[in-house]
């Protein structure tokens, strides 16, 4: 008799929910490094169709714990299935947001440069680590609903340009009606089971909707946002180069010691004359044709700044894995630092190569390869 209530109380939800609460800690711990583990083995193409229903699977998942923690607290339902679920729901809306930002860390990154865009990946890695010490602020449904939309709005910035097959100011504005839309019929449809939240809650939520709006406007018309979905996978600087007749790229550069990746600039060496070429790989969703730029920049010691010496325009097509490959020919070079960014029409910086013209006398030996 013993042994059958002791097994039974094990199946029960108070038993669990007793073991859950006392170990909260440790399963935050697991459920936070979890999430970022699935995300890095699965999110491996930002326009796959298993990536899109991942992340928006997450948001379903989010969005749906939102609407039965909230109505279940508010004795709406009487089901007592949801009387006793409200710390498992507590715990699958942190693990789903973590999923979610998981994934937008990983996808931001790899179109952003840390020198041009670190003020917007501090927020997006901040709310990702954050994630785990916003277990009391769940409690508050506000807080859900703008958590809610900041994600809803990271997701429109890549996806739209993802549907629409083209990227611009007038899509970015489309992402965003199309966040606050969804916010918003979000919010009525949860506020038609909690009527009294709405009326003591309404102005404060949308302040906080209309702040974070704003913020993110902000981000974007500054060049603060990384320009996804579009990403650069290869870039370099070569001292010749052409496509052969079979597509591939023929280059021929400078060898490199292994300890040249701890110096800020590669130095390059240059006779009087010569031009130099970059070439760069910018991986572009399926459908998705947009431009990019290389943007060759010297620095001027009397000035004190950088200063533009040429911008190379050309388009792009998506759907290679390896990325769309281009190049651009610099001539009438001179000594000193230089650097190229790849960018896209707004500015927005995908990449940075540094390296520092050396000029010498005569052709220093070149390796050769082919890709």
């Amino acid at each position: 008799m013993n042994f059958f209530s002791f097994s039974y109380s094990k199946l029960s939800w108070t038993y669990w929910k007793q073991r859950l609460i006392s170990h909260e800690k440790m399963v935050s711990f697991i459920v936070f490094v979890s999430g970022f583990i699935i995300d890095n083995f699965t999110l491996w193409r930002i326009d796959s169709l298993l990536d899109m229903t991942i992340l928006f699977g997450w948001l379903f998942i989010a969005s749906f714990g939102i609407v039965f923690l909230n109505v279940s607290r508010h004795g709406i339902l009487r089901w007592s299935v949801f009387r006793k679920a409200d710390t498992w729901l507590h715990f699958l809306i942190s693990f789903a947001f973590g999923g979610l930002f998981s994934g937008f860390t990983i996808f931001y990154m790899r179109s952003a440069v840390l020198s041009t865009s670190w003020p917007f990946l501090l927020i997006v890695i901040g709310l990702f680590l954050g994630n785990e010490f916003f277990k009391e602020k769940y409690l508050h449904l506000n807080f859900q609903i703008v958590i809610l939309f900041i994600v809803v709005f990271f997701l429109m910035i890549f996806s739209v340009p993802i549907v629409l097959g083209k990227m611009g100011d007038g899509v970015f504005l489309l992402s965003g009606a199309v966040s606050l839309v969804a916010i918003g019929a979000f919010v009525h449809f949860l506020y038609l089971f909690l009527p009294k939240e709405a009326r003591v809650k309404k102005k404060t939520l949308l302040a906080s909707i209309g702040g974070v709006f704003f913020a993110i406007n902000f981000f974007y018309f500054t060049n603060l946002i990384p320009p996804v979905p579009i990403s650069l996978k290869d870039a370099g600087v070569y001292h010749y180069m052409e496509r052969t007749a079979s597509g591939k790229y023929f280059f021929q550069g400078e060898q490199k010691k292994w300890y040249d990746i701890f110096d800020w600039y590669d130095n390059v060496h240059v006779v009087q004359g010569e031009s130099l070429y970059f070439y760069s790989a910018v991986f572009a969703p399926t459908k998705l044709n947009t431009n990019i730029r290389h943007s060759w920049q010297y620095y001027d010691d009397g000035q004190k700044k950088w200063v533009i010496s040429a911008n190379i325009l050309f388009s792009i097509y998506g759907g290679n894995d390896g990325g769309y490959r281009g190049y651009s020919e610099k001539t009438n070079i001179f000594p000193g630092k230089w650097r190229v960014d790849v960018t896209d029409e707004r500015g927005r910086v995908l990449g940075r190569t540094r390296f520092e013209i050396i000029s010498v006398s005569e052709s220093i030996p070149l390796f050769s390869v082919v890709k």
